[in-house]
């Protein structure tokens, strides 16, 4: 099922997006009709500059797997020069944006923003031999590389920056559970999921699994099924 925006209205809903999609977020849910309650559940930290960074030129498609990956692949190597002829890609509107910020508008987009519809691409099918670099962070899915390399192309990965489970307000935390003052939870990783279910008790993690999950993916809607929660929506867009 998908989450539809304007099923927000009079909802509270746990924000648990990291900066800076954390404020983006909390302004789509209150245009919604909604209140974002901030808890950030991870926290993102960019990576030192790869002393070998390959020449751009000799890249054919150069996939962005977030809108993480653009901002601290730009922030971190700087002055580069463009290349012309590359296939750029990303992974779902957002990352889009952030790349047209960059002047870089020739970017193409699955129709659904996940790695499996990624790779559906026509542009991304005869690869025999031609240079791939995906921008990503550190860790995560391996079906990109895995898939292009089987496809007999040249896979490069770049790692600009990493993931890590940002401490949480155990108080604030409590005091939701304890006057029962949510109503979904927005969760974006499985990195997340897990932070936010190791500070509950069994107790807690029964109200919580009663409540509305909203993710980004169908493999994260599998996630927390796995882990007892019911009422699972998708949200299918890059946010």
């Amino acid at each position: 099922m998908k989450f539809k925006p304007q099923s927000l209205q009079n909802l509270r809903v746990l924000n648990t997006r990291p900066e800076p999609q954390q404020a983006k977020t909390a302004q789509a849910i209150e245009l919604a009709g909604g209140t974002s309650i901030p808890m950030p559940l991870i926290q993102i930290r960019p990576l030192a500059p790869k002393p070998a960074m390959p020449e751009l030129d000799t890249i054919n498609h150069i996939i962005f797997i977030s809108i993480h990956a653009v901002k601290y692949f730009f922030a971190t190597y700087q002055n580069l020069a463009w290349p012309k002829q590359s296939h750029i890609y990303a992974l779902g509107e957002g990352t889009k944006a952030e790349l047209h910020k960059h002047h870089i508008t020739n970017v193409q987009i699955p129709a659904i923003a996940d790695s499996e519809h990624l790779l559906t691409l026509e542009s991304l099918q005869q690869i025999q031999g031609k240079t791939c670099m995906i921008v990503k962070g550190i860790g995560g899915r391996t079906l990109i590389k895995n898939t292009l390399q089987a496809r007999g192309g040249i896979v490069k990965e770049l790692d600009v920056y990493e993931r890590r489970a940002a401490d949480i307000n155990q108080a604030a935390l409590l005091k939701l559970w304890h006057n029962d003052a949510l109503d979904i939870i927005l969760i974006s990783s499985e990195t997340a999921l897990q932070n936010l279910l190791s500070h509950l008790d069994e107790a807690q993690k029964k109200w919580i699994a009663e409540k509305s999950f909203i993710v980004l993916s169908k493999r994260l809607k599998q996630a927390c099924h796995k882990a007892g929660i019911k009422h699972v929506l998708i949200y299918q867009k890059d946010i």
